[in-house]
Order: C-alpha cells, then sequence, then structure tokens
C-alpha cells in the first residue's frame, strides 16, 4: 500500500497442510492448526484487503483449493483437510456475489494432483507415478506452472466477466468420475 497506494490482486495460496492421523485420532490442536492454515489462511488476507479494493472499487482475488473439496479420495485421512477447502469454495462464492457491486472479483483454483512437495514421493517411484497418471484423462501429473497459468488467467483482465467459479485444474480428473 505504502508503494503503489492499492491494491489490485490478491492470491491465497495458504496451505497445502494433509492431515496427520484419521480423525478419530486427532488432537483438537491439530485440527485447528488445519484449519488456521487451510481455511483462515484464505479468509484472513481476502479480509485485510478487501476495505481497500472496496474503496477503489475494483480487484481480484484467486483463491487456492483443492479437488478434495468435490470428492472424498479412498485410503487417504483428509476430512479435516477437505473440509478446509470445500469452505474456501463457498467463501470463494460468497465473496463473489457481496462484492462483485463494488467491481472486485473472487475466483478458486482447485488443483488436482500436481507435481509438487505432498505427492514428490510417489512421484519418485516409477511405479506409482504410472498409477497416477493412468487415473487421469490427460494421462500426465499436473506442473505447477499449469495451477499458476489459471491464476493468472482469473486475476487478468481477460477474465473480468468471470466471478465466483472454482475451476477445477486436474487433467480431468473430477470430470471423469462423475
Amino acid at each position: 500500500m505504502d508503494k503503489y497506494g492499492k491494491i489490485d490482486i490478491l492470491v491465497n495460496g495458504a496451505g497445502a497442510i494433509n492431515d496427520p492421523v484419521h480423525l478419530h485420532k486427532m488432537p483438537d490442536a491439530e485440527i485447528d492448526r488445519l484449519l488456521d492454515v487451510n481455511l483462515y489462511g484464505v479468509l484472513r488476507p481476502t479480509k485485510a484487503v478487501l476495505a481497500k479494493m472496496s474503496e477503489a472499487r475494483s480487484g481480484s482475488i484467486v483463491n487456492i483449493g483443492s479437488i478434495s473439496s468435490e470428492r472424498a479420495i479412498p485410503r487417504v485421512h483428509l476430512a479435516v483437510y477437505s473440509a478446509a477447502k470445500a469452505a474456501v469454495s463457498m467463501f470463494t462464492k460468497a465473496v463473489a456475489v457481496e462484492y462483485a457491486r463494488r467491481n472486485i472479483r473472487c475466483n478458486c483454483v482447485n488443483p488436482g494432483i500436481i507435481n509438487s512437495g505432498m505427492i514428490k514421493p510417489y512421484l519418485e517411484d516409477p511405479n506409482a507415478r504410472r498409477v497416477l497418471e493412468d487415473r487421469l484423462p490427460l494421462n500426465r501429473v499436473g506442473e505447477p506452472e499449469d495451477v499458476a497459468n489459471a491464476v493468472l488467467f482469473l486475476a487478468s483482465d481477460e477474465a473480468s466477466w468471470i466471478t465466483g467459479v472454482v475451476l477445477n485444474v486436474d487433467g480431468g480428473k473430477t470430470a471423469s468420475e462423475g
């Protein structure tokens, strides 16, 4: 604010902290930590910029969610993570509707299986990687640039008529599962 006088774009890339254990074994403090990073790490920065964006009557907010917000993943304990990311999707839509008349857009990108720290151990094993890729219609694991390109588009003027959208960047994974 001191340097530019306004905030044009906010990208909330908070969280990618998975549940360390099954929900029934998770201490309340761990649940709070997961929600703090994965949900409040999106909510609080958004709250912090909305007054200035409202004053300028302009802004674009892009939240990073997860396809885990739309589907349960077998054999993985993600109950709290998935709940937090589902809340991010609905928060995105609520902010989009509430602030649209102030020309503030809010959208969300839901990455699927991305070549990042969360799944690197699986990708290093050629057999595990093949299993992951075989489950994706585009037959490859996504790259961080795939997510970045979606964020760049949604933050840009080219997306000026788009708000309240949750865009799955998942190689067709959610579409193929109905």
